[in-house]
C-alpha cells in the first residue's frame, strides 16, 4: 500500500513538474522569438523568389496585402531576367543587421542585403548588388506588416522615396496593391519596348571628332580603366576614397533624400584623369564641375542631370563628351564610360561601364556604381538595372 501510495505520489509530482515547466514557456513565446533570424529568413527567401524565381511561400510569415505586393515585385524581376536572358548561379546573399528597436508593439528592423553571383553567360565574371531592406513586425501576431527597399525601384514607383514604415499611414493597401498589379502589367510591356530598342543597330559612335564649336583647351582622352579601377576599388566601401587625393570625398547620401551616386562617378572621373573645372563661385554654381566642400560646390558634381548637361556642353576644362541612347551595338560600350538611368520621371542613377559582354553579335555593358553605403551595383547588367525605362551612355573625353 506504501509503495502504491509512493509511486503515486512520485507520479503527480513528475505531472506537476512538466506543467510548470511548459506553461512559462508558452507565455513567454512571443518574447523569446527571434525577429532577427526570423526577418532575415524572410529576406533571403524574397530575394530568391526574386532574382531565381524560386517561389517561396511568404503569406504564413507576412500580411496578405504584403505578400500580393511582394509577388507582384518578384514577378516583374523574373519577366525582366527571362527576356533579357540575366539568369544566374552562385548565388549567395548575406543579410546584416543595421538597426533594431521596439516601437509600441512593432519591432522595426533594418538590415544591409549584399547578393553575388555570377551570369550564366559570365562564369568568369564575379557580380552583385548591395540594397538596404526595412521592415516591421507585429510582435502581437509574429507576421511582418511591412517591408521597404528604398532603393528598389519598384517599391519607388508604388510606395515613393524615403518612406516612413513607422507610419501606420503607410501601410500597404488595396490602393497599393492595385497600383502594383497595374503597374507590373505596363512595366512588362516597357521592359519589351526598351529590349527592343537596346537591341537595334546603330551607327557605331565617333568620338574623335573635333567639335564645331573652337576651344579654349587641349582635349585628350580620358584613362577607362581608370575610371573603371576607380569604382571597382570603391564601389563597396562605407568611406570610398578620393578620386585624384586631393578632391576629398564627402557621402551626399548622408543628406536626407539624396543619392551618391554621381559623386561617386566624379570622382572615378578624376581617377581617369579629368581636370577640376573650378570657377571659383561661392555657394552651389551652376556652372564649372568642382567639390571644395559642402557648401561651395558644382551643382554638376552630384546631379545626376547637371552632370550629363555639363559633360555634353564643355569645351573649356574638365570632363567633355558625346551622349547617345544605349545600345547593344558592337562598338557602342566602352570602359570607363558613363551609363545614366532613368526611372519614368526623371534620370535618377549614374553609373561606370566596368566590363563588357557578348550577346552573339552585339555587346552589352556591365556597370558598377555606388548609391549610399551598402546600397551599390557591382558588375550588374545594364539591362538589370531600372528595365522598361531609358538608358544613356556618355563617351567620354577631357579637357585641359
Amino acid at each position: 500500500m506504501f509503495n502504491l501510495i509512493n509511486r503515486r505520489t512520485k507520479l503527480i509530482t513528475l505531472i506537476l513538474i512538466l506543467m510548470l515547466s511548459i506553461i512559462p514557456s508558452y507565455a513567454s513565446a512571443s518574447e523569446k522569438m527571434d525577429y532577427v533570424t526570423f526577418a532575415k529568413n524572410i529576406i533571403e527567401m524574397d530575394s530568391k523568389n526574386s532574382d531565381l524565381g524560386t517561389n517561396f511561400d511568404l503569406s504564413k510569415a507576412v500580411t496578405p496585402e504584403l505578400a500580393s505586393f511582394l509577388k507582384n515585385r518578384a514577378d516583374i524581376r523574373q519577366y525582366s531576367i527571362k527576356l533579357n536572358n540575366n539568369y544566374v548561379t552562385n548565388y549567395n546573399v548575406i543579410v546584416n543587421l543595421i538597426e533594431n528597436k521596439t516601437v509600441q508593439n512593432k519591432v522595426y528592423l533594418k538590415f544591409q542585403v549584399a547578393k553575388s553571383f555570377n551570369y550564366i553567360d559570365l562564369p568568369d565574371v564575379n557580380s552583385g548588388e548591395g540594397t538596404i531592406v526595412e521592415m516591421l513586425i507585429d510582435s502581437k501576431s509574429n507576421k511582418v506588416i511591412d517591408m521597404y527597399s528604398p532603393g528598389n525601384y519598384f517599391d519607388n514607383l508604388i510606395r515613393g522615396v524615403n518612406l516612413d514604415i513607422l507610419n501606420d499611414s503607410n501601410r500597404i493597401g488595396s490602393t497599393q496593391i492595385k497600383a502594383a498589379e497595374a503597374k507590373c502589367t505596363e512595366l512588362k510591356d516597357s521592359i519589351r519596348d526598351e529590349y527592343i530598342l537596346e537591341n537595334i543597330k546603330v551607327p557605331e559612335p565617333d568620338v574623335s571628332t573635333t567639335p564645331s564649336i573652337i576651344t579654349r583647351a587641349t582635349r585628350y582622352n580620358l584613362n577607362g580603366n581608370n575610371i573603371s579601377a576607380y569604382a571597382r576599388n570603391n564601389y563597396n566601401k562605407q568611406k570610398p576614397a578620393s578620386g585624384n587625393g586631393s578632391v576629398p570625398y564627402y557621402d551626399f547620401s548622408l543628406i536626407s533624400g539624396n543619392w551618391d551616386c554621381t559623386n561617386f562617378v566624379s570622382h572615378a572621373l578624376l581617377a581617369g584623369g579629368a581636370t577640376v573645372y573650378d570657377t571659383g563661385k561661392s555657394g552651389i554654381s551652376g556652372t564649372g564641375w568642382y567639390y571644395r566642400d559642402m557648401n561651395n560646390r558644382s551643382s554638376s558634381w552630384s546631379g545626376v542631370i547637371n552632370l550629363y548637361d555639363f559633360v555634353t556642353t564643355n569645351t573649356t576644362k574638365g570632363p567633355g563628351g558625346t551622349s547617345a541612347i544605349y545600345s547593344t551595338s558592337p562598338g557602342s560600350n566602352r570602359i570607363g564610360d558613363i551609363i545614366q538611368f532613368h526611372n519614368g520621371s526623371v534620370w535618377i542613377h549614374s553609373t561606370v561601364v566596368t566590363g563588357t559582354y557578348p550577346l552573339d553579335d552585339r555587346v552589352g555593358a556591365l556597370v558598377t556604381g555606388r548609391s549610399a553605403n551598402g546600397h551599390y551595383n557591382d558588375n550588374t547588367k545594364a539591362s538589370d538595372v531600372y528595365p522598361g525605362y531609358a538608358k544613356r551612355i556618355l563617351y567620354l573625353y577631357n579637357y585641359k
